[in-house]
């Protein structure tokens, strides 16, 4: 199954990791190795990740780190929607109950 990242989605990534890199190289290394790992065990299993209110979408939490990955499964191909922190504001997240929200407030 073909595992890929929507363009919001890469643009957030990005950012989160250019935010930890000048932090932590090695939390942006960690991240970045945990969210390959996390797209291959998609692949497999496309269904893991726990739905939200919106009836396509699934999220999942990228431990240990605090971020979340929403994504939506076909029976063709996962796209990640979206990657936040979890401390963000809920009502930004995708699949909040129609709230939606740009998130661009705060930092990654």
């Amino acid at each position: 199954m073909r595992v890929r990242l929507a363009r919001p989605a890469f643009e957030e990534l990005a950012a989160i990791l250019d935010y930890l890199a000048e932090r932590s190289p090695q939390a942006a290394e960690g991240l970045a190795s945990r969210l390959d790992r996390l797209l291959v065990q998609l692949a497999e299993q496309p269904r893991m990740g726990v739905r939200t209110d919106d009836p396509a979408g699934r999220r999942l939490v990228l431990r240990p780190y605090p971020y979340l990955a929403f994504y939506e499964a076909s029976e063709v191909e996962v796209v990640i929607l979206a990657i936040r922190h979890a401390a963000r504001d809920p009502r930004t997240m995708p699949g909040a109950g129609g709230a939606g929200g740009s998130g661009q407030e705060g930092s990654p």
